[in-house]
């Protein structure tokens, strides 16, 4: 129990250091470590696995609590019921994937660092999270190791730091327990975990040479990110609409001097105007106008009410980011497809109204279907081409499903997240979110934009790492040059559907064997 605890702080503090060479090393040593548990004698056993996940998170997202509290705006007792709620809920993880490691001894020919690979893949793919770190999350200052992202997304990334540990760990146990069948053997072990990731390394290092001569020579679109720094608490009160306005106008102006730009992206609920369902244009220099005269399209969070729909006298609304054009357009709009329970949505309040009274002051939002990219005119050598963009809010970008769903549709050439992060109270929680949502790039290959409302805003490059940056906390604009990359990932043709197949296949096959473990227990 002791070691599961050490370890659950290890992969806790990993994940307060993402962004750093000591996050890797600690993600490393959790893998390491947590390979050895499953390989003794007796192992490891579901509530260590459960104690384990419990100290992870509250470690590495002390902020949980406060953000409760204030974002979903419930009552002091329903959030702290809440933060127990989910702390609880996520550790399950580390049970399931515990119970899916021991269903799948029952075949001897997977070893067992391929059954811990296996099963922590299935938990990752398959297991609730409302956050969904990864292990993987936590290699992102190794930037080569990473690239594979592109053929299976994170969890790959993970299923190989399990695979390479389990394979290490399995070396060193066999060497000490003079163990020299050929499959257990100390030499062929060590000499497989040094296969796989010296493979991972040359796969990381071959792709980013040809990465880096795709972008020097791919057509550059040339944007401006404005991050306000807004105060959450008043940015929606009547008093603040027209002063925050200014404030975004301003930071747009100075992003402008002298700079020919492409497309200004403003980030999530920058403006509380109501537009409409259906609505195709917006009168120029009209008061509902985000920023009259602008001759360049702009890319803005606002909210767009569903007429006169509503649930117990609530309006209901969906949570956007609309393109204006330089005449007024405004028929381009995302519908943010994954809501946040209790702060855009009351769970299961369209069946259960009465549900409402736990939050009186969230909103309702509806969530948007999949949809098509954004399209975008730009000039491009003297003539007029379409751009196309695939917009995520919030945190929807922390999981590609709406991406995909997007390029399912068709494909775009640049990603861009627009959040209001606003509500996180400290610099540790902005970096988590950032880091996290960078692995999008590698997994689709394209630039990616994040444009918070106090950060992070920047671009982050199709290898995954941010170049240009403006820090969370801190209001003020930056003009980027973001290149226009397409073809397709083996992740976005076929590596996300095989990856969640074979999770549920492992999850299959673990009820199978529970349910027949049962049955021959009860006969005997």
């Amino acid at each position: 129990m002791l070691l599961s605890i050490l370890l659950g702080v290890s992969l806790g503090l990993a994940l307060t250091n993402l962004d750093h060479s000591l996050g890797t090393l600690l993600g490393w040593l959790f893998t390491l470590g947590w390979s050895a548990l499953y390989q003794r004698t007796k192992g490891q056993n579901w509530k260590g696995a459960f104690i384990a996940g419990i100290v992870t998170l509250l470690l590495s997202c002390p902020w949980l609590l406060e953000v409760i509290r204030s974002y979903f705006g419930i009552q002091s007792w329903l959030a702290y019921l809440a933060y127990v709620l989910v702390v609880v809920l996520l550790a399950l993880q580390w049970v399931f994937a515990h119970f899916l490691f021991h269903a799948l001894g029952k075949f001897s020919f997977l070893s067992s660092p391929l059954r811990l690979s296996l099963s922590w893949l299935a938990a990752e793919n398959l297991f609730f999270q409302l956050f969904p770190w990864s292990v993987a999350n936590t290699q992102s200052a190794f930037v080569f190791f990473i690239q594979v992202a592109d053929v299976g997304g994170t969890s790959f990334v993970s299923f190989l730091m399990f695979l390479i540990s389990g394979f290490m760990v399995q070396a060193l146990s066999s060497f000490s327990a003079r163990d020299n069948t050929p499959y257990h053997s100390p030499t062929f072990s060590f000499i497989l975990a040094c296969l796989l990731f010296t493979l991972t390394l040359f796969y990381g290092k071959h792709t980013l040479d040809g990465l880096k001569t795709r972008v020097d020579n791919a057509e550059k679109l040339h944007i401006g990110l404005i991050q306000p720094d807004f105060d959450p608490t008043t940015h929606f009160q009547k008093t603040s609409v027209y002063s925050d306005l200014k404030n975004l106008r301003n930071l747009t102006h100075k992003a402008l001097f002298n700079t020919k730009l492409d497309l200004i992206v403003w980030p999530e609920s920058s403006v509380v105007f109501n537009y409409w369902l259906h609505e195709k244009s917006v009168a120029r220099n009209s008061p509902r106008d985000p920023f009259p005269y602008l001759q360049i399209p702009l890319l803005f969070g606002g909210q767009v009410r569903r007429g006169n729909e509503s649930i117990q006298g609530k309006l209901l609304y969906h949570n956007a980011a609309l393109l204006l054009t330089p005449l007024g357009f405004l028929d381009e709009k995302y519908f943010k497809q994954r809501l946040f329970p209790f702060s855009e949505q009351i769970p299961f309040a369209d069946h259960f109204p009465s549900l409402l009274k736990l939050s009186p002051d969230s909103s309702l939002f509806v969530e948007g279907e999949a949809q098509e990219p954004l399209e975008l005119q730009v000039i491009h050598n003297g003539k007029k081409v379409t751009r196309h963009i695939a917009v995520n809010i919030c945190y929807e970008d922390m999981t590609s499903e709406s991406y995909h769903s997007i390029f399912n549709n068709s494909p775009a050439d640049l990603l861009i997240a627009i959040t209001n992060d606003s509500w996180f109270p400290d610099l540790l929680s902005h970096r988590q979110h950032h880091v996290i949502a960078s692995f999008r790039a590698i997994e689709f290959r394209r630039a990616f934009l994040r444009v918070g409302v106090d950060g992070i805003t920047g671009l982050i490059d199709p290898s995954g790492s941010t170049t240009t940056m403006i820090p969370a906390l801190e209001a003020g604009y930056v003009n980027v040059e973001a290149p226009v990359l397409t073809g397709d990932t083996l992740y976005m043709n076929w590596g996300a559907k095989l990856i969640s197949l074979i999770s549920w296949m492992i999850l299959l096959i673990a009820l199978v064997c529970y349910l027949f473990k049962r049955a021959s227990r009860v006969q005997n």
